[in-house]
């Protein structure tokens, strides 16, 4: 059911802007998209050729292909020592996919999502779209995108909602929970019996300097808490994005709710796809290195070239730690990241994301893609300095 909230979401300058600057074939540099800008591993896309040479092309399990679900539980086993049950793992179209079937799975009209802000721009739409009358609550993060846990406690006991969503990484400021925050998070969605969805599409993209830094998962706390549902993906570290590969681990009741939607939806997930997506798994640990060593450089040439205009005080932000953003406080006067962003892609060609689409709090904060090959990158950030140095 079309939920008629979807026409009330903010329609963005910047948005029409960017449109028409691609229909008239403007020449771009986006440091707004997720996108990362390098190619699959070359054996990974040879090995979907074969496939497509010697596959069949029938059905394939809504719960997906068994070879994928078993790569995927032994890469969480390599990664963090943890083991599963395969039937808590499903294979859904992209992460994006797992988020609408397990919003759809525990929702009913009525019931009451936390979101924490700043979030993904989807979030918002998926609640509408996942029960008639559900409605959101925001719960914003600090200026230093950090939990005031005592606050947290009061709008849970108020509002006793379904479930709490949240990205770790965060999208769009690049901040992952700690140990001790997840243990906050599950503590206190026990205390209300809410589900916690957790979002971890951006965690094997570290951006920490100490390459030996293992990402707190959410995963690790699984097994203690039945209504803990996880979802992440193959689109960002494997530039897949447009394969739509992810999955779905949670207890079985989402899981069972979850398959019999796919089902009636859309089948199932294409099998060749899965079947070459199982590869990614067994990539070299030194491909996924060398493309967060990417991200990294751009990032410290971000910082570096503030400090070399001496825009500190203007531009100021957290150092992410995982993911392919960062989200920035631009303290000019007046400022609306809207049309700031619509007269930077207008003036320089640029295009960065306005703070404002990831919750109406962050009007003062751009959202800016590290995902750009670096010489594509250092011009990028190099003309967004120039009209920041130039605005009144």
């Amino acid at each position: 059911m079309y939920d008629s909230r979807l026409d009330n979401i903010t329609s963005l300058e910047f948005s029409a802007v960017a449109r028409k600057a691609r229909n008239d074939g403007q020449n771009l540099i986006s440091l707004g998209l997720g996108e990362p800008h390098w190619d699959p591993p070359i054996e990974i896309t040879n090995h979907l050729s074969q496939i497509i040479k010697d596959s069949s092309f029938g059905y394939s399990s809504p719960y997906g292909e068994t070879s994928l679900r078993e790569s995927i539980l032994s890469d969480l086993n390599n990664k963090y020592q943890l083991k599963f049950n395969l039937s808590n793992v499903m294979i859904t179209n992209g992460a994006k996919g797992a988020l609408t079937l397990a919003l759809s799975s525990i929702l009913e009209a009525g019931d009451n999502v936390l979101v924490v802000e700043p979030c993904y721009v989807s979030y918002i739409p998926q609640i509408f779209l996942a029960a008639p009358n559900t409605s959101p609550i925001s719960f914003k993060l600090d200026s230093n995108f950090d939990f005031d846990f005592v606050q947290l406690k009061k709008v849970l006991l108020d509002k006793k909602p379904k479930c709490i969503l949240i990205s770790s990484p965060c999208n769009p400021t690049g901040i992952s929970l700690s140990a001790d925050e997840l243990s906050n998070l599950v503590s206190l969605a026990r205390l209300v019996d809410c589900y916690l969805i957790v979002d971890e599409i951006y965690s094997d993209l570290s951006l920490e300097s100490n390459v030996n830094s293992r990402f707190t998962t959410s995963l690790s706390l699984f097994n203690t808490y039945n209504k803990l549902i996880y979802i992440n993906g193959f689109s960002k570290t494997f530039a897949m994005t447009s394969w739509r590969i992810g999955f779905l681990i949670a207890n079985n009741f989402v899981i069972n709710r979850s398959l019999k939607l796919l089902q009636h939806q859309i089948t199932c997930i294409p099998s060749f796809l899965q079947k070459s997506a199982s590869k990614f798994l067994h990539v070299h640990p030194s491909w996924v290195h060398d493309k967060c060593l990417s991200l990294r450089k751009n990032l410290n040439l971000f910082s570096q070239v503030i400090e070399d205009h001496s825009l500190c005080d203007i531009i100021s932000f957290r150092r992410p730690s995982h993911g392919m953003f960062v989200f920035p406080h631009v303290d000019l006067p007046n400022f609306d990241s809207d049309k700031f962003s619509s007269n930077l892609l207008k003036s320089k060609s640029v295009a960065v994301a306005p703070g404002k689409i990831f919750g109406s709090s962050w009007n003062n904060y751009i959202r800016i893609s590290l995902a750009s090959p670096c010489d594509v990158f250092s011009e990028g950030i190099h003309k967004l300095i120039y009209f920041i140095k130039e605005s009144p």
